[in-house]
Order: structure tokens, then sequence, then C-alpha cells
């Protein structure tokens, strides 16, 4: 049996002129295109605290579950401490949910900084392509 399947991803690239080399959107290759003090230099360090919060949930909630996995498997015998490795467990699937729900709403503050910057720029210098 074959096994079908219909999926699109939409991916943005930006480029900072005519001519320029185009790159995919990202915090590194849109950083050099933003200047400070600017409504979209707004929008990228939310980006930017907002991905630090991810990543630290996203790296907290993997060792939550190695290190609760680890404590209620080895200490079966103790009650205790087995209960306290399943709660641990059980707090990776919070935390992973605060991440899963920062960094689905963080990748759409990369395409805002660009329509920002493209109503601010009257000559529309920064170009969307999908």
């Amino acid at each position: 049996m074959a096994h079908t399947s219909n999926s699109t991803h939409t991916y943005y690239y930006v480029q900072k002129e005519a001519g320029m080399p185009v790159h995919p959107l990202t915090y590194r290759t849109l950083r050099p295109l933003v200047q400070t003090n600017t409504p979209e230099f707004a929008m990228l360090e939310k980006y930017r605290k907002t991905r630090t919060v991810s990543r630290s949930l996203g790296f907290g909630s993997l060792g939550l579950m190695v290190v609760g996995a680890t404590i209620a498997f080895r200490n079966i015998d103790n009650a205790n401490v087995s209960g306290a490795g399943g709660a641990m467990f059980g707090a990776r699937v919070l935390s992973g949910f605060g991440w899963l729900y920062t960094t689905m709403g963080n990748s759409r503050k990369l395409l805002k900084t660009i329509i920002i910057a493209d109503k601010s720029d009257e000559k529309g210098s920064h170009e969307r392509v999908k």
C-alpha cells in the first residue's frame, strides 16, 4: 500500500534591494537590514527576547524529561523518589506546551518585522518573496 500525503509549507526570503542576493528570512539575515530605533527594530527585539525564552523552555523541557525518567525508573522501589521523578516528567509536558506556544508565535514576528518595514519605508526597498 502506497502512502501519500499532501502538505505545504511557505518559506519566506528577504532581499535588501533589487540585484542583491536573496536570503532566507531568519534573524541572522534580517538583523543587518534593520536600523536601530525604528518600529521594525522593536519587533525584531521582541523576536530575540521571545526566542531566548523559547529556547530556555525547550532545553528545560528536555532536561526535565531525561532527569525525570531517569529518577523514576532507577528508583522504582522507593515510592517517594519515583513519584518525584514522575512529577518532573509530567512538568516536562507543561513546559513542552509552553515551548510549542512560544515557538509558533515567534515565527510570525520576523514576517511582521518585514511588514512594518514595508509600511514605514516609502521606497519599499524591503520585498517579500514567496
